[in-house]
């Protein structure tokens, strides 16, 4: 590049350097130009750059009110620029809760409200309804890095569309689609979470991409609400059975369907590294971070909430017979984990790919589940004064959103209920951050700290450990 002075800066002062010279001292202004060949001598300051040419990896940034403070920089893009995290997948790690601080029973929730706006990913609102990409959500880790969530809360490997209750919503997978369905007629006007990646990864130098994908594929939500639903019968009319043992959890998780579901994921990942590919990425640029499933509520063993219809229901938010509570986690978790693990190691087996890191936060929220004990509600352990966006307040509340059977619209939302909220979502972020570790990548187990407390950045304090069975490479 040719630096070239260019014009003069007249200061005001008549001291200094030049200060015999009428209205003041003069300084030259510096500008950059890019040029195919040097300025001829004829060149004079007023005049415009010869052959001035674009240039896609330089960009002149001006510090005013400095003179001298300038700095040349790379255009961000693959490989130079600032370094930027995205996120994909589903609700776990879109921030679906994140608006959410704790739980009350109270009509009032200001005193748990993370902000109206906690969703919004645009100015004016939610970029796609219903995706619910939170401010909490653990992509914006900070320390240097741009952030982007492109994980949509309900996104599966595939992108399909879902009706709720206010109408049809797009629900972008981790692939490069776009669908229309015709059992609802609907334009979409959404692709695939991998073209918004592949869009972000060119203009931005991406260094990690983190997944959390494959719960939707295997019908998590079906399993648990149709757990639920037993435990109402139950206790309605004493009638119904348990969750457990009536096939509905092992109908989800076949040997045919975790197969199904791991090529799914894998299918995702290798459409990941095509993206980045085109985005003009190579292998050595960028670390793909595949995130499994956390546990959301206790053992029956640990739930502090008394079996009773209003009590679980009603007060606690999980309404679950205490049996098929131990089976979420000791069935339904697991298998999920073990596939997405299972996809990893397949992933990390191509010799052309990227590397790979696992982190496993199956047992990041532990203490702080919903109806756990040594936990509860803002109005049962905290003072009348506290919020739950107190730093104070995280070790005495739950991290997840209490299960809502009939409530839709403002300010709750169904989708909400059984999602790790503006404090679990937090605690994962410290995970995250971890695992990035300046960009020296690795694996790791994250639980929360003894002691409990919150760290300089207000999230609470996470320990990364080495990955431990079952979740090994």
């Amino acid at each position: 590049i040719t630096l070239s002075i260019n014009g003069l800066r007249q200061h005001s002062s008549s001291v200094g350097c030049g200060s015999g010279i009428p209205g003041g001292d003069f300084y030259p202004a510096l500008n950059v130009w890019i040029t195919s060949t040097p300025p001829p001598s004829t060149w004079n300051d007023t005049s415009t750059p010869p052959n001035v040419i674009a240039h896609p990896d330089l960009t002149y940034v001006h510090n005013q009110p400095y003179l001298f403070d300038q700095t040349i920089l790379p255009v961000e893009g693959p490989g130079h620029g600032r370094p930027a995290v995205v996120s994909l997948g589903d609700s776990t790690i879109s921030g679906e809760g994140g608006r959410w601080a704790g739980n009350t029973n109270t009509a009032n929730t200001d005193r748990v409200d993370a902000g109206a706006q906690s969703y919004w990913d645009t100015p004016t609102g939610e970029s796609i309804p219903d995706c619910h990409r939170s401010k909490s959500a653990e992509v914006h880790i900070g320390d240097g890095y741009l952030s982007a969530n492109f994980a949509c809360s309900g996104a599966e490997t595939s992108s399909y569309e879902w009706h709720y209750p206010q109408g049809w919503r797009f629900k972008p997978g981790v692939d490069s689609q776009c669908v229309d369905s015709s059992a609802a007629p609907h334009v979409c006007s959404e692709p695939g979470q991998l073209v918004h990646l592949y869009q972000y990864a060119k203009t931005h130098n991406v260094k990690a991409v983190v997944v959390a994908v494959g719960a939707n594929d295997f019908g998590f939500n079906d399993v648990v609400k149709q757990c639920m639903e037993k435990y109402v019968v139950m206790h309605f009319a004493g009638t119904g059975g348990y969750c457990y043992n009536s096939g509905v959890i092992q109908s989800a998780i076949t040997s045919d369907k975790e197969q199904k579901v791991q090529d799914d994921i894998w299918e995702s990942l290798r459409q990941l590294t095509v993206a980045m590919e085109q985005a003009g990425y190579n292998k050595d640029q960028y670390t793909v971070i595949l995130q499994n499933y956390w546990s959301a509520i206790p053992d029956d063993d640990d739930i502090r909430i008394p079996d009773t219809l209003y009590d679980r229901q009603e007060l606690g938010g999980c309404p679950l017979l205490n049996p098929d509570a131990t089976a979420l986690n000791d069935e339904l978790l697991p298998a999920i984990n073990n596939t997405v693990l299972a996809a990893a190691r397949r992933f990390r087996a191509e010799p052309y790919w990227p590397k790979i890191r696992l982190l496993d936060v199956s047992d990041a929220l532990d203490g702080h589940r919903l109806c756990e004990k040594g936990v509860g509600d803002i109005e049962d352990v905290l003072p009348l004064t506290a919020k739950g966006t107190d730093p104070s307040s995280a070790d005495k509340l739950e991290w997840v959103t209490q299960a809502r059977l009939d409530v839709v619209g403002t300010p709750y939302t169904l989708a909400e209920g059984g999602h790790a909220n503006y404090w679990g979502q937090l605690a994962e972020r410290n995970c995250l951050r971890q695992v990035i570790n300046n960009g020296a990548t690795r694996d790791g187990r994250c639980v929360p700290s003894r002691g409990g407390g919150v760290d300089q950045d207000g999230e609470p304090n996470m320990s990364l450990q080495a990955l431990a069975p079952p979740y090994t490479w």
